[in-house]
């Protein structure tokens, strides 16, 4: 929302007067969400470096990890894969669950699981298979045993994408549901949002008649929340919908929307696919 941005605004330049580090590292942080989620790559990738210049300069093994995630998770969305692998790989290895599993309780998701999730999706579009596979199982093991119900969700609907990619319906739909149990638990709207999505490409790729209606019911509450990012990639899964039904002005409409979205906001990890 955009009351959340100005609040997190106030708290950077009053951080910046009047608090240490880690106030201006949880301030600069939640502007980079904002943006993040908001489909402003341009302005997630300068906050980032920011947040990586604090970490170090902090030397902090908690501030490290978090900003390491941060910084691959924005590489991986302006399609600069190497650099989001390089920056993912360093927080998995600096991650170390006895220590900072308290940081999800700050940060409200646990920094190593999410960078094993955006790794292991990394991993599968460099063409890693394999390595991508074990990796979204170990996070998936994680995010349960973590006990935090907002990492699950996040891991569940990330991973519903991950299988949604290589058109595994089956585990796509696994997820998807588990995804909307725990979110409707927790109000969670945006992770209820996305998972509905994906439950309803499961459904339509299955031939169910009812999935496309779901998949658009999803995609028009993630708007409602004010999210964008990963736009691309749901609406190219509507445009495969659309032509496997032959309404192929729609289909393309779909795909002009995706990549007008690609070109405003930076979100490029999906082009190739929307090039397709």
């Amino acid at each position: 929302s955009d009351d959340m941005e100005q609040n997190y605004r106030r708290a950077k330049d009053l951080s910046q007067e009047h608090s240490g580090s880690l106030h201006q590292f949880r301030a600069i942080r939640g502007l980079w969400v904002f943006h993040l989620v908001r489909g402003q790559l341009a302005n997630a990738r300068g906050l980032a470096e920011d947040l990586f210049a604090l970490a170090h300069r902090e030397q902090s093994s908690d501030l490290l990890v978090e900003t390491h995630r941060d910084l691959g998770t924005t590489y991986f969305y302006l399609g600069q894969f190497d650099e989001a692998r390089t920056h993912l790989l360093a927080a998995k290895s600096l991650d170390d669950p006895n220590q900072h599993r308290s940081l999800a309780l700050r940060y409200g998701q646990d920094p190593g699981i999410t960078a094993r999730t955006y790794l292991a999706r990394t991993l599968w579009i460099l063409g890693e298979v394999e390595q991508a596979d074990t990796l979204a199982l170990e996070a998936i093991g994680m995010a349960r045993a973590a006990e935090h119900p907002y990492t699950l969700v996040f891991t569940l609907v990330f991973l519903s994408w991950h299988y949604s990619t290589a058109r595994n319906t089956k585990r796509t739909r696994e997820l998807a549901d588990e995804a909307i149990a725990v979110s409707t638990q927790y109000s969670f709207a945006l992770g209820l949002a996305w998972a509905t999505t994906l439950q309803g490409w499961a459904l339509a790729e299955t031939g169910q008649e009812e999935g496309l209606g779901k998949l658009l019911h999803g995609l028009s509450a993630t708007r409602a929340t004010g999210a964008r990012i990963h736009d691309t990639c749901t609406l190219a899964l509507l445009a495969e919908i659309y032509l496997r039904h032959k309404r192929i002005d729609e289909g393309l409409g779909a795909i002009e929307e995706a990549q007008k979205l690609a070109g405003t906001g930076g979100e490029l990890f999906w082009q190739a696919e929307l090039l397709r």
